[in-house]
């Protein structure tokens, strides 16, 4: 029997190594794009919600500023006089001072 000369050298196994490696490869790079995009929206979502509590802070501090101003003696006692309660002021020197 001649041997043909023209036949490929390459086995099948060879070849079914190759594009296993190959597959295993692409496959452990496809999830390495996939994970730092996951990575990367995970950052941008804190970012929003790290501008979000910075904007809530900023209001609750503007809301104490008004609850403060509303609360002064000035205005307080008209509306307290007002509602005809019986509340009066009271010196300073009948005020109990507790030490910490």
């Amino acid at each position: 029997m001649r041997h043909n000369r023209y036949r490929n050298s390459v086995k099948l196994t060879t070849v079914s190594a190759f594009i296993a490696v190959t597959l295993v490869v692409l496959f452990i790079a496809l999830c390495r794009v996939a994970d730092r995009n996951r990575i990367h929206a995970l950052g941008d979502e804190q970012r929003q919600v790290e501008k979000e509590i910075g904007a809530l802070r900023q209001e609750l501090t503007q809301l104490d500023l008004r609850i403060e101003s509303l609360l002064t003696r000035d205005k307080v006692q008209p509306r307290l006089a007002g509602a005809r309660t019986m509340l009066r002021p009271i010196s300073k020197d009948r005020l109990i001072e507790l030490s910490p």
